[in-house]
């Protein structure tokens, strides 16, 4: 059985404060690709 997105955000929204920011930060870097090289190059930090 597969939850649903309003599943989920019950559950989510059920955690701590912390708990949701760091759930969050994994969201977005799961959205990130690979750095692109180029970029990488022009902005040397």
């Amino acid at each position: 059985m597969s939850r649903t997105f309003t599943d989920l955000w019950k559950e989510a929204s059920e955690l701590s404060e912390k708990d949701r920011a760091d759930f969050a930060g994994l969201l977005i870097e799961s959205l990130e690709g690979e750095p692109d090289e180029d970029v990488e190059a022009a902005c040397p930090v």
